[in-house]
């Protein structure tokens, strides 16, 4: 698995890093630590800080592979950049810590690489208190196409032995009244299965609501550690659509949310160049050789 970790040296960058621990990623794993400085005379100072951060995962994360760089250029398009030459298979970022009631926490920089990323990104917000050794996940099942993706990937990961998981669907009265609870009961039932196969212990519930407001909810109250949610697929013009669900429940909740986006996705047509293709044509200068773990 290869994992890039966007580090920007702050104590939202450094929770990122704690929040590793219950994100059920490999023990054998290839990560890039890689920070972005606006000026040349700041390059030097951006590798040191993504060293401290190679070696606090170092110390974790005894199989991983580690390596560190540091680029010039704007942060967002240097890590799409990077992003779309090294194709991780998650990309890792820290936030400006828990939002507000009602108010969206989300820095710039990490809103465009979730609004514009082609790979499955993970905003990292460190629970206080929280065990990692027994984290609480949710689950956002619509029945797309993302929100399975979403499955596979959970259900794919490395949990430990007391891990929980929570499915939830919801529907609005107009898709009650349409008879959708049937087909998405079905669903919750089936993706249950396939989790529970793999020693979790999962519990699902169909809810009657709006979708954002419910998973947020059950985020807070349940002290979830993290919610995966699935992207829409993919606009011809601007690349992967995340969602409104997603968008909402990215902004606002307390913890930590993983958004999948699905493998190999078709490529943006040429008339309309998505951003993630004009970042890979930027080519960001690298600041120095990178840095091996030792």
């Amino acid at each position: 698995m290869r994992i890039l970790v966007a580090y920007d040296g702050s104590v939202c960058g450094d929770g990122a890093l704690f929040d590793l621990a219950a994100a059920g990623l490999p023990s054998r794993a290839d990560i890039l630590v890689m920070t972005v400085a606006n000026s040349a005379d700041a390059l030097s100072g951006s590798l040191a800080m993504a060293e401290r951060a190679r070696r606090y995962l170092a110390e974790r994360f005894a199989g991983w592979r580690i390596r560190c760089e540091a680029f010039l250029d704007s942060p967002a398009r240097g890590i799409l950049s990077r992003a779309g030459t090294w194709k991780p298979d998650l990309i890792v970022m820290g936030t400006h810590g828990h939002p507000s009631p009602g108010q969206p926490n989300l820095g710039s920089v990490t809103q465009k690489i979730l609004l514009h990323s082609t790979r499955p990104v993970r905003i990292a917000r460190a629970r206080i208190g929280a065990d990692p050794s027994a984290p609480r996940l949710i689950l956002g099942m619509d029945g797309s196409p993302g929100a399975f993706a979403a499955l596979g990937v959970l259900a794919a990961r490395n949990w430990p032995k007391h891990t929980q998981v929570r499915l939830l669907a919801a529907v609005d009265w107009r898709e009650s009244l349409e008879g959708a609870f049937s087909p998405i009961g079905k669903r919750l039932r089936q993706a249950a299965a396939k989790l529970s196969a793999k020693g979790l212990t999962v519990t699902h519930e169909l809810r009657l609501g709006e979708p954002r407001r419910i998973i947020l909810q059950e985020a807070k109250t349940w002290s979830a550690n993290c919610v995966f949610l699935g992207s829409r697929g993919m606009n011809p013009y601007q690349g992967y659509l995340l969602g409104s669900v997603s968008t909402a429940v990215a902004f606002h909740a307390p913890c930590s949310v993983e958004v999948i986006r699905k493998a190999n996705p078709p490529a943006p047509r040429k008339d309309g160049p998505s951003l993630p293709a004009k970042a890979k044509r930027a080519h960001p200068r690298k600041a120095a050789a990178p840095v091996k773990a030792r």
